[in-house]
């Protein structure tokens, strides 16, 4: 009876530190354009360290898991806002950075390592900058041009 109880005890320790442990992110959801565009942000890093300025992100992250929405966009008409984005040749797993228009269509910017020069295009409306990624670690820098030829553009970083 108590190897019973001792074997018992120990399948549910097991169990409930596995699912401490477990990562709650599943790979199909870097592919799934619903599942990106939906309001609200889940995300973890196991370590990352990042610098902001108003219009622009350093981003040094390891183990990062899910989506983080980085700035916000409200343009009040049709324009265009330009970007350098640098992700370092050092990035293992998947990653990928993505404009969600106002429309709720997920565009990707980059998910290759490189550097980029980017004129983005805006619709009336808000539209999201967003970082997603599954078992990704890399460095990142990203930085926002002023839009180009109108004045109604708002943008705010989001932590």
């Amino acid at each position: 009876m108590k190897t019973s109880k001792a074997i018992t005890l120990t399948v549910i320790l097991i169990t409930a530190l596995g699912g401490c442990v477990m990562n709650k992110y599943d790979a199909d959801l870097f592919t799934d354009p619903a599942w990106i565009a939906r309001e609200g942000d889940t995300y973890s890093y196991i370590r990352g360290h990042i610098e902001r300025k108003p219009l622009e992100l350093t981003l040094d992250f390891t183990g990062f898991y899910g989506k983080h929405t980085v700035w916000m966009v409200e343009a009040g008409e049709t324009s265009f806002l330009t970007a350098r984005i640098n992700l370092e040749d050092n990035l293992k797993g998947l990653y990928k950075v993505c404009l969600i228009t106002p429309d709720k269509q997920v565009l990707t910017l980059i998910s290759e390592p490189g550097n980029y020069h980017l004129t983005i295009p805006l619709a009336p409306g808000k539209q999201f900058i967003t970082l997603v990624g599954y078992q990704a670690s890399g460095d990142l820098l990203m930085e926002l041009g002023p839009p180009e030829g109108i004045e109604t553009v708002t943008i705010r970083p989001i932590n």
